[in-house]
């Protein structure tokens, strides 16, 4: 089974179920935090709709190519699908994936405008607080990129 996203070459879902289990497992094993980022891009379907499946398309590629250009070796970037995209950062404080995800949002406002600013919604989420679990870890980064989605988009929440 494919391990990579087709279109933007990013690890996909089918990479992340044995990735995160063993990442949790060794940050609890060995004490380390570990952060998530979940992206979640803004009006994403609006360029689909006016400009074509195309213009969506590339900027999807556009912000793999930031993700990847952007995380550590040990760091994992995964596109969950459509929009939606995943960064598991192993010894990475929750104050560190802030300035990292800060990062990403910069870089991605910086993307040429498409038909409107681009710009995404993140959510994160820590083991910090003894939490290994990974479904808890990433319903609580999702529901902190809709939050942040709420805040009208282009932000950060935890």
């Amino acid at each position: 089974m494919a391990m990579t996203d087709q279109l933007t070459g990013l690890y996909n879902r089918h990479f992340l179920e044995p990735y995160i289990n063993k990442a949790l497992s060794s940050a609890q094993r060995y004490k380390f935090p570990l952060s998530i980022i979940m992206i979640d891009l803004d009006k994403f379907k609006l360029i689909n709709d006016d400009l074509g499946h195309g213009a969506g398309d590339k900027l999807l590629c556009d912000i793999a190519n930031i993700l990847q250009h952007n995380c550590r070796s040990e760091d994992a970037a995964i596109r969950l699908g459509g929009d939606e995209f995943l960064v598991v950062l192993p010894h990475c404080s929750l104050e560190q994936a802030k300035l990292k995800a800060e990062t990403l949002r910069h870089a991605i406002t910086e993307l040429p405008p498409v038909s409107h600013q681009t710009s995404a919604s993140f959510g994160l989420s820590s083991t910090e607080e003894g939490n290994f679990v990974f479904e808890q870890l990433f319903s609580m980064a999702d529901a902190a990129a809709y939050q942040a989605k709420l805040n009208g988009g282009n932000d950060i929440s935890y």
